[in-house]
């Protein structure tokens, strides 16, 4: 029995333009109706998943900065230390790559996972992740990693992942991590599949993603979440009986 959704933001439940259609905000509903809590499992910072879960009406813990930040039951928890390395990283990637990313408005409510975002489409994001790497490790940040989401570049400490962050929320919701099920799009979501489960690619996921997810859908973005949510709620049904 699925008693809670891992969902990951970007990508999944929003449409190719970076919009989450009426369609994604019924389907939360339909499953906190059906009795399946949904957890904010994001990149972004705890400030915007907060925004999302009120409005959104979901009710379960989230899990912000990839990980690094989770909050469940009123209460925040950073699971994440080393935040001035982080800052003076920071300040040497904009200096380096000046020209290639800028950082995103939410660096200024982070607390553990620094976002930037591409402005030379000339570059493919693959090739600027290999470029922040090199900046990393040229000036002794060994123990900072660089993760791809698809919208955003996230720098953290190893270790930070959505994975921690979900062990940590499901605990706090008295939910094992068998009755949790994820659904995500890109590199970012390969930790929580490992844990999760039940794991959901939607169509647009990198393929890093879907070689570890137990089912991968046809269906792209916002359309994918929809497929896994009819998918949970039959599949809980037909346990019920």
């Amino acid at each position: 029995m699925i008693k809670a959704v891992a969902l990951d933001i970007d990508g999944t439940i929003t449409n190719e333009n970076g919009v989450i259609p009426p369609e994604a905000w019924k389907a939360i509903k339909e499953l906190e109706e059906n009795g399946v809590r949904v957890i904010l499992c994001s990149g972004n910072a705890a400030c915007v998943l907060l925004g999302l879960r009120r409005y959104s009406g979901a009710t379960g813990g989230i899990v912000a900065e990839n990980g690094g930040v989770v909050v469940c039951n009123g209460e925040e928890r950073v699971l994440s230390e080393d935040t001035e390395i982080l800052r003076e990283a920071r300040s040497v990637l904009l200096k380096e790559l000046r020209g290639i990313i800028v950082e995103s408005l939410q660096n200024r409510y982070r607390r553990v996972d620094y976002a930037f975002k591409l402005v030379n489409e000339s570059l493919s994001r693959q090739e600027v992740v290999k470029r922040m790497r090199k900046v990393l490790l040229r000036h002794g940040f060994e123990n900072l990693e660089v993760l791809d989401s698809g919208v955003a570049f996230h720098v953290h400490v190893k270790g930070v992942s959505k994975a921690e962050g979900l062990r940590v929320v499901a605990s706090c919701m008295g939910i094992g991590l068998n009755e949790v099920a994820a659904i995500g799009d890109s590199e970012t979501d390969i930790p929580m599949f490992s844990i999760a489960g039940l794991n959901i690619a939607v169509g647009n996921a990198v393929n890093e993603l879907k070689r570890v997810a137990h089912i991968v859908l046809e269906e792209e973005y916002y359309k994918g979440f929809l497929k896994a949510v009819q998918i949970i709620l039959s599949c809980n049904k037909l346990e019920l009986k």
